[in-house]
């Protein structure tokens, strides 16, 4: 119930922020770093109910755009 409680108001920060970046036009790439937390944090929680498949769905995509941030911010 807590994880439900912190996602739902993560998704809202995430969307408040992407907002924010679209209006404003900002450079910033915050974004691009908590897009994958909001992925495994909603990835955990479908694991542990009862529909597993979106939640591995969702630990996958985190998965991906993680690396894809790590590697950019390498390069």
């Amino acid at each position: 119930m807590l994880l439900r409680r912190f996602n739902f108001i993560f998704a809202i920060f995430v969307i408040l922020l992407v907002a924010y970046e679209l209006i404003f036009d900002s450079t910033s790439d915050v974004i691009f770093y908590l897009l994958p937390i909001m992925f495994l944090l909603f990835g955990i929680e479908y694991v542990k109910g009862k529909n597993k498949r979106l939640g591995y769905f969702y630990l996958f995509a985190f998965s991906l755009i993680f690396l894809t941030a790590i590697y950019n911010t390498i390069l």
